[in-house]
Order: C-alpha cells, then structure tokens, then sequence
C-alpha cells in the first residue's frame, strides 16, 4: 500500500486493508507511545522491585554483620563488668563504638 505524502498517519491507518496479507504494518504515533509506555511502565515495576529485594538482602547482611561483631566483642563487654563498670554503661560504650565506626564507614572516601 502506497500512502501519499502529506495524508495523516491515523487516516492511513484507518484505510489499510484488513483482509490479505499486507507487507506493510501501519502504526498510528498513539499506538506506538502506547506500546512504548506499557514497556517503560513494566520495566521501571520490575527495577522497582529489583531494587527493594535488594535492600532488604543488604538489611539481613548488615544485620548479620552486626551480630557478629557484638559476639566477637563479648569478651570486652565481660572484662568491662568484672573491672566494676554497670552493665548498661558497658552496653552504651559498646554502642557508641559501634556508631563512630559507622559514621567514620560511612563518611569515608572509600564508600562513594
């Protein structure tokens, strides 16, 4: 089918033959962002829920980090009760350890 110059895309469309075998596939511009749309929409819905699978993954990693790190300070923590200091201030020194050596992780050079 032979489509003049200057005829609008969605009259073409509209006067292509619907029976036969036609070589040529008219698509009006609405269709075409249609379809473009749908296919943006469903891969920014995939990524979107790429992305919160991995977060959730990085919570249970430092979770588990964390963890180990307070297991392997115990022995810190119990030297600290026996030489006279409450459990609590024990606790808040371990966690105060723990934040700076977040805060100096997280504004390291290495971490951008």
């Amino acid at each position: 089918m032979t489509v003049a110059e200057g005829v609008d895309a969605d009259e073409a469309h509209a006067n292509a033959p619907r029976a036969g075998r036609c070589p040529v596939r008219v698509t009006s511009h609405t269709e075409a962002v249609a379809e473009i749309s749908g296919a943006y929409t469903r891969v920014t819905r995939y990524l979107g829920l790429v992305s919160l699978v991995a977060l959730a993954l990085s919570a249970v990693a430092s979770a588990y980090l964390f963890h180990a790190f307070l297991r392997r300070r115990l022995p810190d923590l119990a030297i600290l009760m026996s030489l006279g200091a409450r459990r609590r201030r024990a606790q808040l020194l371990m966690l105060l350890e723990v934040g700076m050596l977040a805060a100096l992780a997280a504004s390291s050079p290495w971490s951008r």
